[in-house]
């Protein structure tokens, strides 16, 4: 009896290990933009009956001149037996290498100390989509204008994933095999896009229009290219919809093409 009474009042070491995980269906390795799962574990030494630890863990990030750039995140300890554990979420602006450290503070230190633990992250420059969409799938040769929209992204790519995150203020370079681009480069707006327009397709046939992120050193680079048909009459497709007939360019849906103004 006496034998368990000196333990139950030693002071029993803890040691905290922290992990660095991936989070959500479409996570795409440790790189700018995405979710990482920081989790810590709490063990002790030792078994102490009818005890665990138990106490909060504090999550914080540094970079590599120790500057904090995530944190301090206090987080409730998860206790079961001998060993308990805490969890966080942080996600990267910048690519670099950083240090993510979790340090337990114990509610009882009678019965176990308190500790900290260190992991180091390497985390990559985002994976980028280009995205660029004609306004209209045909341009009329008499008129020789098309209108575009580019959209720079990261993440998974697609909206629907909810894992798309725009690119703000992102220079794009437009190039195109016939015309002339009347901006470029442009300049990414708080939802990824910019608008451009290319001039001059006054002759019939078919051209590219292509768009292409260099890159920083957050960002990876990336482009893409769309396809501009000139024409000099539209198409029969077996039938037209809506009513306005002011302008010289047309798109198509399902089959169907229209008029804008």
């Amino acid at each position: 009896m006496m034998l368990l009474v000196l333990l139950a009042l030693t002071q029993t070491p803890t040691t905290t290990t922290v992990t660095a995980h991936g989070h959500g269906h479409f996570f795409q390795g440790f790189s700018v933009g995405n979710s990482i799962e920081l989790e810590a574990h709490v063990q002790a030494a030792m078994f102490v009956w009818g005890s665990h630890p138990t106490g909060t863990v504090t999550f914080t990030v540094f970079d590599v001149n120790n500057v904090a750039v995530f944190g301090p995140v206090q987080v409730n300890l998860n206790s079961w037996h001998w060993r308990s554990e805490a969890e966080t979420f942080w996600t990267p602006t910048a690519a670099g290498t950083y240090t993510v450290e979790a340090d337990f503070t114990s509610a009882n230190t009678t019965l176990f100390s308190n500790s900290t633990g260190t992991t180091t992250v390497t985390i990559n420059p985002a994976t980028t989509h280009t995205h660029i969409t004609p306004h209209f799938s045909f341009v009329l040769a008499s008129s020789g204008v098309a209108n575009f929209t580019v959209n720079l992204s990261t993440g998974f790519g697609c909206s629907w994933s909810g894992q798309s995150i725009p690119v703000v203020g992102a220079t794009i370079n437009i190039t195109s095999t016939a015309g002339t681009v009347v901006t470029s480069p442009v300049t990414t707006d708080a939802n990824g896009n910019a608008t451009f327009q290319v001039t001059g397709l006054t002759t019939v046939g078919t051209y590219f229009v292509t768009a292409n992120y260099a890159g920083d050193v957050d960002h990876n680079p990336s482009s893409d290219t769309a396809t501009v048909k000139v024409v000099n009459s539209l198409p029969s497709f077996g039938g037209f919809w809506g009513s306005s007939w002011g302008s010289s360019n047309y798109s198509g849906n399902s089959g169907y093409f229209w008029w804008h103004h």
